[in-house]
């Protein structure tokens, strides 16, 4: 009696922990895929493509800036491809720090850090180090996960030729 009880508490335990393995097997896959997605964000910014942008940003693209400003999907873009012929990447690293999974929305807090160069007015190079916190919401869609979403929460640092740059 004692051995049927212990199996069927066993078996019990098991199945109760099913969900639990499937919603952990199920986010494991998403980190996969958007860790996948940052890895074509990271390669199209060192290579000054803002294609890339233009398959993972949702038609309802939105960007938060740290000021509180709000612009759609057409602004980044635009910002983008402006950038492009101004900045050129040396370094961009972007860690998914926490990832929310509800439904088909992912909610991702990223750590997001660049080093890049740049001209000024007089044509000087500079280099400029940014980190943030941001936080992004991507949704699944039949063609993928699209970026929906972004805004940065927090800024850890910002530096011109290695001197802080307060804001």
């Amino acid at each position: 009696m004692r051995k049927q009880l212990l199996v069927v508490l066993a078996v019990t335990l098991m199945i109760g922990a099913m969900p639990l393995t499937v919603v952990a097997d199920g986010k494991k896959t998403i980190r996969k895929e958007l860790e996948a997605a940052y890895v074509r964000i990271v390669d199209a910014l060192k290579k000054n493509d803002p294609t890339t942008f233009e398959e993972l940003l949702a038609p309802d693209f939105q960007v938060k800036l740290i000021n509180g400003e709000t612009h759609e999907r057409e602004w980044l873009l635009n910002y983008l491809r402006n950038n492009a012929n101004t900045f050129k990447v040396l370094k961009l690293s972007i860690k998914i720090k926490k990832l929310t999974v509800r439904g088909n929305e992912a909610i991702v807090i990223i750590e997001q850090k660049s080093s890049r160069t740049l001209s000024d007015e007089q044509g000087k190079p500079h280099q400029l180090d940014v980190g943030a916190i941001q936080q992004e919401t991507w949704v699944k869609t039949p063609e993928g996960w699209r970026l929906r979403h972004n805004e940065e929460l927090k800024r850890l640092y910002v530096k011109q030729d290695g001197k802080p740059v307060t804001q």
